[in-house]
């Protein structure tokens, strides 16, 4: 039976809103990031996943603020969950990461992190992404493209 792309994403939109508020889902064998700092699932629709989280020491610098290569790996994480919404059969590869620093992150900030893919094509997908504060106030943005690759989804 061949599953289509419309039902493969609704089902995994199904999986992530089953969980708002909770733990993120275990979709694959290896842990996703975002889990090891109890990343919880705010929404998701089509192409589109909001998580948050606060941050805690482990994920700072010498200063105390938010290290900028955990704030990569958590929008490189929720921008995988944002392309997973789309029902692929292919697993999505980033093949390059663009981010801007806006303001600083401290210890105890709760963010959240949020993905969109604003675009689909063929092979490549292109997604935008950006961290903010409690107040709404823009952290850190960044953009993506992502190569559709000949791995298979295990989902």
């Amino acid at each position: 039976m061949v599953v289509s792309k419309g039902t493969k994403s609704k089902r995994i939109l199904r999986i992530f809103n089953s969980v708002i508020g909770e733990g993120l889902p275990k979709i694959h064998k290896k842990s996703m990031f975002i889990e090891k700092y109890n990343g919880k699932m705010v929404s998701a629709k089509r192409g589109e996943v909001k998580v948050a989280l606060e941050v805690t020491q482990d994920m700072t610098n010498p200063y105390g603020l938010l290290h900028g290569g955990i704030s990569c790996t958590l929008m490189d994480d929720v921008i995988g969950l944002a392309a997973a919404t789309l029902g692929s059969d292919k697993f999505s590869v980033s093949i390059n990461l663009q981010v801007t620093y806006l303001s600083r992150v401290m210890i105890g900030e709760k963010i959240t992190v949020e993905a969109k893919i604003i675009r689909e094509g063929r092979n490549i997908l292109n997604a935008i992404t950006k961290i903010y504060n409690s107040s709404g106030i823009q952290l850190v943005n960044g953009n993506s493209d992502l190569l559709l690759s000949e791995i298979s989804r295990k989902y």
